[in-house]
This record gives structure tokens, C-alpha cells and sequence, in this order.
């Protein structure tokens, strides 16, 4: 659990940035806790860290949805986030993470959707 327990510590730090170094943190950590689980390796401490860094990195992606301000809500995301026109290649990168992540987080239905519909939409 060693290993587990560094390879969590260094993921932690490298959490911020733009969309594509917080997708590939998500993805590894995604992957990781995918296989402790799997192999029932997942100590309580470690687990605790995965999930709490699961949380964290849900929140980071969800920070690049785009708000347009010409049109309501919220669609399609982008490099920094913000009022920036939604980025399409990007997004359904987005996309697959948040349903890969689905399998070990919870996440928002509504959101999941407006994606695929905005993506569906170009």
C-alpha cells in the first residue's frame, strides 16, 4: 500500500492547471482506484484519499463547462473554462471521463446530458 499511498500524494500535487494536465490527473487516479477496488487492495486510508481526490478532480473538470453568455445555461467546455466558446474535441474528451467516472463517483445526470446533447448539436 506504499506504493499506493505515494502515487496518491504525488497526484494530489499536480492537480491544478488547465483542462488537459486536470483530465489526465482524473484518468490516472480513475484507472488507479478502478483497479484497487478491482483487486480488493484499497486500504481504508487510501481509499479515503482516492475518493477525496475523486471529489476534487470531479470539480475541476466541471469548472471548464463553458457559460455562453448569448445563451442560457451552461455547454461544452473548454482549455480555462469561463465564457470562452466550447472547445468540441475537448469536450467529448470531457465527456469520457465524466462517464468513466461515473463508474466510481457520482455525477451530474444533467450535465452528462447537456453535453452529449450540445456535442450531438455540432
Amino acid at each position: 500500500m506504499k506504493t499506493s499511498a505515494s502515487f496518491m500524494e504525488k497526484e494530489f500535487s499536480s492537480f491544478d492547471g488547465y483542462a488537459m494536465v486536470a483530465l489526465a490527473v482524473v484518468l490516472k487516479v480513475i484507472l488507479a482506484y478502478s483497479v484497487w477496488q478491482l483487486a480488493s487492495q484499497a486500504n481504508p486510508d487510501v481509499s479515503k484519499r482516492a475518493k477525496d481526490l475523486l471529489d476534487r478532480g470531479y470539480a475541476k473538470l466541471t469548472s471548464f463547462e463553458c457559460a455562453i453568455p448569448s445563451e442560457p445555461g451552461r455547454k461544452g467546455y473548454e482549455w480555462f473554462g469561463g465564457t470562452a466558446p466550447p472547445h468540441e474535441a475537448l469536450t467529448a474528451y470531457g465527456l469520457l471521463q465524466v462517464t468513466d467516472m461515473a463508474r466510481v463517483h457520482p455525477v451530474d445526470a444533467a450535465m452528462v446530458k447537456r453535453t452529449k446533447e450540445y456535442l450531438l448539436s455540432r
